[in-house]
C-alpha cells in the first residue's frame, strides 16, 4: 500500500457502538458463516416434530429437538458473555495513531500496537470499523472523531484484503 502519513486522534466510545460491533460479529460468524449448522438444526427439529406426530420413538425425538435447539442457546449465551466482557473492559476514550506500519492505541486500560501485517480482516459498520487480528479477536474503532483520511485508508485496506482473498 502507498505511503500513509501518520494520523493522531482521540476516539470516544459508547455502549451502543460496542454492542453493535458484538451483534454484527455474532450475526456474521455464528449465523452467516455457519449456515449449514442452522440448516441441520432445522432439519433435526422438523424430523423430531414428525416423530412426535407419527408416534415414533419419543425419547429419540426429544433428544433430536434438544440437539436442534442447542446451537441457538449456545449462541445466545456466547453473545451475552461477549457483550458483558467487552463492555467491562472497553475504554471510554483512546488516543489512536494510524500510520504506514499499523495502529497504536493508548487508553486508560493500557496501550498496544497492531501492525498491518497482523490484521486479517477489516469490517466497516455504520458507526465503526472492526479490525481483526484473528477470526475471533477484534478491536472496535468508532467513526465519530476519526479523520476522513483514516476512514478512507481503512476502507482501501479492507478492499485490498477482499481482492487478495479472491485472487
Amino acid at each position: 500500500m502507498a505511503s500513509f502519513e501518520a494520523q493522531r486522534f482521540t476516539l470516544t466510545y459508547n455502549d451502543g457502538v460496542v454492542k453493535d460491533a458484538v451483534r454484527t460479529f455474532i450475526m456474521r460468524r455464528a449465523f452467516i458463516e455457519q449456515r449449514m449448522m442452522w440448516v441441520m438444526a432445522a432439519l433435526m427439529a422438523a424430523f423430531s416434530v414428525y416423530l412426535f406426530g407419527a408416534g415414533g420413538n419419543d425419547i429419540f425425538a426429544a433428544v433430536l429437538i434438544l440437539l436442534a435447539v442447542a446451537p441457538f442457546v449456545c449462541v445466545f449465551i456466547f453473545q451475552r458473555m461477549l457483550t458483558t466482557r467487552t463492555l467491562k473492559r472497553h475504554r471510554r476514550t483512546a488516543d489512536v495513531t494510524v500510520d504506514a506500519d499499523g495502529i497504536a492505541v493508548v487508553s486508560e486500560i493500557g496501550e498496544g500496537r497492531m501492525p498491518w501485517r497482523d490484521v486479517t480482516e477489516i469490517w466497516e459498520l455504520q458507526s465503526a470499523f472492526m479490525i481483526f487480528t484473528d477470526t475471533t479477536v477484534f478491536d472496535t474503532f468508532p467513526k465519530v472523531g476519526m479523520p476522513d483520511v483514516v476512514q478512507a485508508h481503512l476502507k482501501a485496506r479492507a478492499a485490498q484484503m477482499v481482492v487478495g482473498q479472491t485472487a
